[in-house]
């Protein structure tokens, strides 16, 4: 099943409107004027990354997107899976934390359709990962 979710954009947004505005009326300071910029192409370009997990019988796979573009895959193997995090990421949502034995933990929250990490805890009990 194909898991997706989208960067927080309304607080990307207003970052950015407040960044944009502190550009536009601050005067040329040297180098506190390219700090601002890049900090606005940051936030520009933030506003349009997507995730997507898959997961399939024999394997999880973690892609970044940005404007459709993928920039960054995860393959992850359960064999490769060291163990699985189940958290609260709010009142009604959980979140997972899939940490690999080699490499940085994949944070699975805010996933659509919600039920992500029921499929990952059938996932880890299939393969007999530890989970918590």
């Amino acid at each position: 099943m194909i898991y997706t979710a989208k960067s927080p954009r309304v607080i990307l947004s207003i970052m950015f409107l407040f960044m944009l505005i502190t550009r536009i009326t601050t005067p040329y300071e040297g180098l506190f004027i390219h700090l601002q910029t890049a900090a606005l192409v940051v936030f520009f370009v933030a506003l349009f990354v997507t995730y997507r997990f898959e997961i399939r019988s024999h394997k999880l796979t973690y892609q970044v997107h940005l404007m459709g573009i993928p920039i960054y895959t995860r393959d992850l193997l359960p064999k490769e899976i060291d163990f699985i995090a189940f958290k609260r990421g709010s009142w009604g949502e959980k979140a997972a934390i899939v940490k690999p034995v080699k490499g940085m933990p994949v944070r699975v929250i805010r996933f659509t359709p919600n039920d992500v990490a029921e499929k990952l805890e059938t996932f880890a009990e299939e393969h007999r990962i530890d989970y918590s």
